[in-house]
């Protein structure tokens, strides 16, 4: 598992960077565990990387994601309207970005899968599902 202090910096750096882009009204619009790059070397920072490999645009990533299988670390909206074959969107993109954090840090901190909170065959998110993971990794963060 990461250390408290480990974890407190992905969350700073990875905020860091989303701040960035909202200043220059980018969204990210696929974060996940393997667009975060960790340090190699002492002083470094982590920090996003570009999701290079999916030249779609933002708004078709995440159903690319969904098609292909991926592990999901999307916001509720995003996940209903995937799986509702809705072509309209409608969400705040920098909103869904930080949920897509949250999403990671919490498979950070537990070391343990988050998808048990995408019920695909509702498409709905699993509320208690995602209580009961919150609910460890407060335990384990307190």
């Amino acid at each position: 598992m990461f250390s408290e202090r480990s974890l407190l910096c992905i969350i700073e750096d990875s905020l860091f960077g989303l701040a960035h882009l909202q200043e220059n009204n980018m969204v990210h619009a696929d974060l996940r565990p393997e667009h975060i790059s960790v340090p190699t070397k002492k002083g470094q920072n982590f920090k996003l990387l570009d999701r290079l490999g999916d030249p779609s645009p933002p708004s078709q990533v995440q159903l690319n994601n969904f098609k292909a299988g991926k592990d999901l670390y999307i916001s509720p909206s995003v996940f209903q309207t995937i799986c509702a074959k809705q072509r309209k969107l409608k969400h705040n993109p920098f909103k869904s970005d930080i949920f897509g954090l949250g999403m990671i840090i919490l498979e950070a901190g537990l070391l343990d899968s988050v998808q048990s909170v995408y019920n695909r065959e509702y498409g709905q998110i699993d509320e208690n599902a995602l209580v009961e993971l919150v609910e460890r990794f407060f335990q384990r963060f307190p």
